[in-house]
């Protein structure tokens, strides 16, 4: 085994030093060579994690397989910074493939186990990552809102370079999304950060600001940020940078009239190696040259071009349709052959398991021969005990008849205990039944009331009347909202009062018409009062929150309430609170309104006062009797 882990050691040794002079067969036969050997789970899925890098230009195919395993033996290992590597070798084949909607399986499942991790760098390139998968699927929106959460979450891994290049990543994703706007706002934000890139990056940077300005046609303010950047790609960027800029500058010229410009800069695009991205290229040239032929006015041109357009995305999509088949036909072949060895597996088990059925039944024989032999000699002890147990039993007969006498008398006592039990629970169901009527009875009588009430109002021509008729309905429905809390929970039940007021709450602004306007919010610590001191608490709430409706929040307003119920000491403290005009009519001594929140606050043995501020709020502080004796207990 020493010398096995000496080879590995020295395979691994030899790998790094032929990746350092970049010779990718040698490479790809040692980590073939170190799969066939006895390496580890881990060593194997790293190899195959290198094997996928290596292959995916030329052979994307093969690296899906590569990375398939890489991930089985990963999820083997139970080493989830291991599988997330795997995850990400195998994403990147599936992009590279066509494989969209795995490649965003596959990116989903690593951003859940960067999540699990904490780790901020891995978590920051998935949430990247994601948005390519919804760029690619033509989900714009939420590719900018992973953009978003990714930027967020290296700004605060206060990783300077990081922070810069999401920023350029999600300019790219608001132009890709039309959001054009926002791109120019974005622009100033993402240039104080501009340091952290290298040159190459930050002209790439100031290229997707003067795409979005071409967009808009701001081709003047445009102008300079494509020649800050052409100074820099010319030098250092690739074939792929030097096109863009190319196709750039004739849309500049274009939308500017200098159109001879803009078909010399299409032509020298064109000479430009198309490299693997052929199909797009040749699509973006087309598309260049159909919007100069548009600017030109030459129809006829433009409609020639706009169907070499539609040939050329045909084509395109026709062989990305054939390598997403492809790597399709690669992951079939991946499940059959794990069925094959999942196949082959139970055939091996089942075996052994016939083996070691054979064996037990051996076993069996021969434990069974020593029972026979010991039942044979416990049969001669049984013999004779059986004789002293048939003197023994005429004994015992005589005592089992004296317990059979004593169980059917205690029998006897038990049907006769159960009859009374069964009596008493009959009695408790009537009662219970006689509850449940005088409740429904309660509710349907408040119900008539609201409705005649309704009605009356509804004949009354003098405003004040009928406003009165309103409130009164407003206290009737917050004592019925009480009673189907006592009901629904029974009457020695103590109520949870956050979830009654928020209840009463909804009731108020749905009867006046006005909960898709004001927004009303509830903080109550975990407090529980009976209904006898709920009931005035909620009548008082009632008050407040027509008072608002009413005089507080105009009714064409949108606004907002806050209900406060915390405890203090031995006392409980509401705060009522909203953000309607200040009015004196809110809070005129006098009023019904104020008298009967008074009266509803003694018998809560508290106080009503009410503060103006920014935010109008009024204050509650009482002592119910049993929070008392709750605190005594």
């Amino acid at each position: 085994m020493r010398w096995r882990t000496l080879t590995r050691t020295a395979l691994i040794v030899l790998i790094t030093v032929l990746r350092s002079t970049a010779d990718a067969s040698d490479v790809r036969d040692s980590l073939r060579y170190l799969l066939e050997s006895d390496a580890t789970a881990e060593e194997r899925a790293s190899a195959l994690c290198r094997l996928a890098q290596r292959n995916l230009d030329h052979d994307p195919l093969g690296a899906l397989s590569y990375a398939a395993n890489a991930v089985r033996f990963a999820e083997g290992t139970g080493d989830d910074a291991l599988l997330h590597d795997a995850l990400c070798a195998q994403r990147a084949v599936q992009f590279r493939l066509g494989l969209l909607p795995e490649h965003l399986t596959t990116t989903l499942r690593s951003l859940d186990i960067a999540r699990k991790l904490s780790d901020q760098e891995r978590l920051s390139a998935d949430l990247h990552e994601l948005a390519i998968a919804y760029q690619a699927n033509g989900r714009h929106g939420k590719a900018v809102e992973q953009a978003r959460l990714a930027l967020a979450v290296a700004t605060a891994s206060n990783n300077a370079e990081a922070v810069a290049r999401n920023q350029l990543f999600l300019l790219d994703a608001l132009h890709r999304a039309g959001l054009h706007d926002e791109v120019v706002h974005g622009a100033e934000k993402a240039l104080l950060h501009i340091a952290a890139l290298p040159p190459l990056d930050q002209a790439r940077l100031r290229q997707t600001i003067a795409r979005a300005l071409i967009a808009q046609r701001r081709f003047g303010d445009a102008i300079p940020y494509l020649a800050a950047a052409e100074r820099i790609l010319l030098d250092a960027g690739g074939p792929g940078d030097r096109f863009g800029l190319l196709l750039d500058q004739a849309s500049l010229a274009t939308g500017t009239g200098r159109f001879a410009e803009a078909q010399a800069r299409i032509d020298t695009a064109a000479t430009i190696p198309a490299g693997q991205g052929v199909e797009k290229k040749s699509v973006k040239l087309l598309q260049a040259s159909h919007a100069l032929a548009a600017a030109r006015s030459d129809w006829p041109a433009a409609h020639a071009w706009l169907l070499r357009l539609q040939a050329a995305r045909d084509s395109s999509n026709n062989a990305l349709s054939d390598l997403a088949l492809g790597g399709m036909q690669v992951v079939r072949e991946l499940e059959a052959h794990e069925q094959e060895q999942q196949r082959l597996q139970l055939r091996a088990d089942i075996a052994e398991t016939e083996l070691l059925d054979q064996k037990a039944s051996y076993r069996l024989l021969l434990i069974a021969a020593t029972l026979l032999l010991v039942m044979a000699i416990a049969l001669g002890l049984l013999i004779r005990r059986a004789r002293i147990s048939a003197r023994r039993s005429g004994l015992k007969s005589q005592v089992i008849s004296r317990h059979k006498e004593e169980m059917a008398a205690r029998n006897m006592e038990l049907q006769r205990q159960n009859m009374r039990l069964a009596e008493a629970l009959m009695r408790e169901e009537r009662q219970g039944l006689a509850l449940g009527e005088m409740h429904h009875r309660l509710k349907n009588s408040l119900q008539a009331i609201d409705a005649v009430l309704q009605m009356q109002c509804g004949a009354l021509s003098d405003p004040a009347a009928r406003t009165m008729i309103r409130e009164a309905q407003g206290r009737l429905r917050a004592m019925a909202l009480l009673h189907a809390a006592i009901y629904r929970l029974g009457d020695d039940t103590a109520i949870p009062v956050g979830n009654h007021l928020e209840d009463l709450a909804r009731l108020v602004l749905v009867a006046n018409g006005r909960h898709d306007r004001i927004s009303m919010n509830v903080d109550a610590d975990t407090i529980r009062l009976h209904a006898d001191e709920l009931m005035p608490l909620s009548l008082i709430v009632n008050e407040l929150l027509t008072n608002s409706l009413k005089h507080g929040i105009p009714t064409d307003a949108h606004g907002s309430i806050h209900i406060v119920l915390r405890a203090a000491g031995e006392r409980l403290e509401l705060r009522y609170s909203d953000d309607g005009k200040q009015d004196d009519s809110r809070s005129r001594a006098g009023s019904f309104g104020a008298e009967l929140m008074r009266a509803l606050a003694e018998q809560l043995n508290g106080e009503i006062t009410t503060v103006d501020g920014m935010r109008r709020t009024t204050c509650l502080v009482m002592a119910p009797d049993s929070l008392g004796m709750r605190k005594a207990s």
